[in-house]
């Protein structure tokens, strides 16, 4: 009879889904990247993140919590070609950390995990930023004092116009220059980016 009532029990464990079914640490960052891309709202993608961490969340205004929304959104879109390099588990705590492309530049994140009320939650998330290009592209070499009489040229251009209208300025021709350049520069196309700008804002109307 006990035998019985052993295999039964067996049986039961290894049906169950809450077993079965159980999600790791990288099941649940696979399918928050999913989620996050198409989400609407908080209540999107909430089920995926800490108590903690959204607790946080409310005790921002909310217009802070609407530019933090945008931010994890607008990031979420613009990575690509995810690949998962490590994972481990250790007691209620998880880690996954995952490298892609962003904007063409080269990019990692570590992404700490806690195990609440039977399931993996995401705490806290560490972006890095690379200064490579995905495409392998790369830029032309210059000296110091090159990249000095560049910036020079820069900024002078920049204080030709009203300072009011400096930063909208700065920005529109840095989409453009990005947008000649097939994205944002790498590292050692700093000379090339900042010659693209001059180039670009000397040309402006």
């Amino acid at each position: 009879m006990k035998n019985v009532l052993y295999a039964a029990l067996v049986f039961f464990a290894a049906s169950s889904p809450a077993v079965s079914q159980q999600q790791t640490p990288v099941d649940v960052y696979n399918a928050y990247n999913v989620a996050v891309k198409t989400a609407k709202s908080w209540d999107d993608i909430s089920p995926y993140m800490s108590s903690t961490q959204m607790e946080e969340i409310k005790m921002a205004s909310p217009q802070e919590q609407k530019m933090m929304f945008g931010f994890i959104v607008d990031v979420a879109s613009a990575r690509q070609d995810i690949k998962i390099t490590s994972d481990s588990v250790q007691g209620d705590t998880g880690m996954v950390a995952a490298e892609f492309c962003m904007d063409n530049m080269r990019a990692s994140e570590t992404v700490d995990f806690i195990m609440e009320a039977g399931t993996w939650r995401i705490g806290k998330v560490n972006l890095k930023l690379g200064d490579t290009r995905c495409d392998g592209v790369t830029g032309t070499p210059c000296t110091e004092e090159e990249k000095a009489d560049k910036v020079d040229l820069m900024q002078s251009l920049i204080n030709a116009y009203p300072e009011t209208d400096r930063d909208a300025i700065v920005n529109e021709t840095n989409e453009k220059v990005f947008a000649q350049m097939g994205g944002r520069p790498a590292k050692d196309q700093y000379c090339d980016f900042v010659d693209a700008f001059n180039t670009t804002l000397a040309a402006r109307p």
